[in-house]
């Protein structure tokens, strides 16, 4: 019922949010994309926030590991939440509609939130397992495993759940979808696995660095894949499948990233750095 850390990142217009870990658990940077400067605002509750929505004006922030979610207006910047399940891991979330799904992390609970109607249910999935990242296509929620070759497939119209294998047992912490792909990066190594969501098959690309990947995105049909600790950015070509890679300048942790008008920003896990990069330059 409504009632009135990767550090997450948000997009609405000109500005990119993110919750900073510099400014404390109840931190959140706000900063012009046009301008190139940042405000803060204070959140109310201060807990762990590893996933977050924008829908309608709103951001919406899940309890990492707790009962609740704030949400945050962004013209009045009132901040009423919602109760959540109690002691549920909540890495991920994807929206469709007018509602919020939100697989639990280490369980086996899927939260479906209508925003429109302020309501909360649970639906139980058919396996417990690690569910860092999800992707929604085709009226499907699908939930990769980390550290396993489990994929999850939730049907939103008819709320049942399938279990295909994939190839690979290996670490998944970011996914994308394109063109009825599913793009599932190695979390640590060279491997890059794409199931097709048609024929529900996978085969796997050999990526050229061994290196930690917690985020990603697509852009103008190429995957971007940041090097978390590092300094490396690898682009994969959605058409050819070819990979080439560029060198950033800091040598940092990298958890999130969002591109907006041709510019890909980094921040900082655990820092004060913002990266910014002009992809149409590269």
């Amino acid at each position: 019922m409504l009632i009135s850390e990767e550090p997450v990142k948000y997009m609405i217009t000109s500005c990119f949010y993110q919750e900073t870990m510099g400014g404390g658990p109840n931190a959140l940077e706000i900063f012009d994309m046009i301008t190139e400067t940042t405000t803060q605002d204070n959140l109310l509750l201060g807990f762990t926030r590893n996933t977050s929505q924008i829908y309608d004006g709103w951001l919406y922030l899940p309890n990492g590991n707790g009962a609740n979610m704030l949400m945050y207006n962004f013209t009045t910047n009132s901040q009423p939440y919602y109760n959540l399940s109690n002691g549920v891991q909540r890495f991920t979330s994807q929206i469709l509609s007018d509602t919020l799904y939100i697989p639990s992390h280490n369980g086996s609970t899927l939260e479906i939130i209508d925003l429109k109607k302020g309501t909360v249910r649970t639906v139980t999935l058919s396996i417990i397992m690690n569910r860092p990242t999800c992707q929604i296509s085709n009226n499907r929620l699908y939930m990769p495993s980390s550290n396993g070759i489990t994929l999850e497939i939730f049907d939103i119209a008819n709320e049942t759940t399938r279990q295909v294998s994939l190839l690979n047992y290996l670490m998944r912490l970011t996914s994308q979808v394109w063109n009825n792909q599913l793009y599932l990066p190695a979390g640590d190594g060279t491997t890059l696995e794409i199931f097709d969501l048609n024929s529900e098959t996978t085969r796997v690309v050999t990526l050229p660095t061994n290196m930690q990947r917690m985020t990603s995105v697509i852009y103008s049909g190429s995957l971007y894949m940041p090097q978390n600790n590092g300094t490396t950015l690898e682009i994969f070509s959605l058409n050819s499948e070819t990979t080439r890679v560029v060198t950033l300048p800091t040598n940092m942790s990298r958890a999130t990233c969002q591109i907006d008008n041709g510019m890909l920003y980094l921040p900082q896990n655990g820092g004060t750095n913002l990266e910014i990069v002009n992809l149409n330059l590269i």
